[in-house]
């Protein structure tokens, strides 16, 4: 029986790595191939499902979770600030996620 490589790199630690990956794959490539970028955001949530990893909230703010398209700031997001919230909207299909900032923030007109 073979024993087990304690140096190798756990699984979990691999995906993490790949989502990141595929995330900033999916933000580089919005610009020629949108449809492209969309899908790469479809195989980071579907390798985070398939071994049971928590995408977690800083990578769910860099893509829709209705359409998974990528969030780029002017691009396929709008940005309001309500009092204390953050609320982020979706161009495409106009889901609006909302994060709550410590102080509130004003908007440079």
């Amino acid at each position: 029986m073979a024993k087990y490589n304690q140096n190798a790199p756990k699984l979990n630690d691999i995906v993490q790595v790949r989502i990141d990956t595929l995330l900033s794959c999916a933000h580089k490539a919005y610009a020629q191939r949108p449809a492209d970028s969309k899908r790469y955001v479809e195989l980071a949530c579907t390798l985070a499902k398939r071994h049971r990893i928590a995408i977690g909230s800083k990578r769910k703010k860099l893509f829709c979770t209705k359409c998974f398209l990528p969030m780029i700031l002017q691009k396929t997001m709008r940005i309001e600030n309500e009092g204390e919230w953050e609320v982020q909207t979706c161009i495409l299909c106009g889901k609006k996620k909302r994060f709550h900032c410590s102080k509130a923030r004003t908007t440079p007109d």
